[in-house]
């Protein structure tokens, strides 16, 4: 399947005429995906309900998430419970804590391995509302590829924070 690419940004002179909004091409791959969602993000932030919400939603479906966040443990205390309750209520959940010499400073999510959004937007409030964010959403041989980088760096974090089977 060839690729397409698409723009996805925040912010009155970004959205509108040439990107759709960032918050809704998440929504979007998270709540369309049927098996799996992968998602690198340098954090998450706590004021987030919805995006917290809608994962909890997906994993109740019985899809996949793989979440790798720089430095787990310096994240929000309600993330840190939210993705620590879903690793306990369902196997297929796993998320882990990138610790390497450097920061992982991605922003990346990707649905099923054909769809993916990658760009400056941090998953926090100000980079998905306030910020002017440019992105790209991209479907097809790209998106597995991004999602195959994404499994070299989950492979390369130092530690699975929760996985109910280990």
């Amino acid at each position: 399947m060839p690729s397409s690419v698409q723009l996805a940004g925040t912010g009155l002179p970004v959205v509108g005429r040439h990107a759709r909004s960032v918050q809704s091409v998440l929504e979007d791959l998270i709540s369309q995906a049927r098996r799996e969602v992968m998602i690198a993000a340098y954090t998450i932030g706590g004021n987030l309900g919805e995006l917290l919400d809608l994962l909890q939603a997906t994993a109740a479906r019985g899809v996949n998430l793989r979440i790798v966040l720089n430095r787990f443990y310096s994240q929000p205390g309600s993330v840190q419970r939210v993705l620590l309750e879903l690793g306990r209520k369902f196997s297929h959940v796993e998320t882990f804590s990138y610790e390497g010499d450097g920061d992982l400073h991605m922003k990346v999510v990707v649905a099923d391995r054909r769809r993916a959004i990658l760009g400056s937007a941090n998953l926090t409030w100000r980079g998905l509302t306030e910020n002017l964010e440019l992105c790209v959403f991209i479907e097809g041989r790209l998106a597995r590829i991004v999602a195959e980088i994404l499994d070299d760096v989950i492979a390369s974090s130092k530690r699975l924070i929760m996985r109910r089977d280990t």
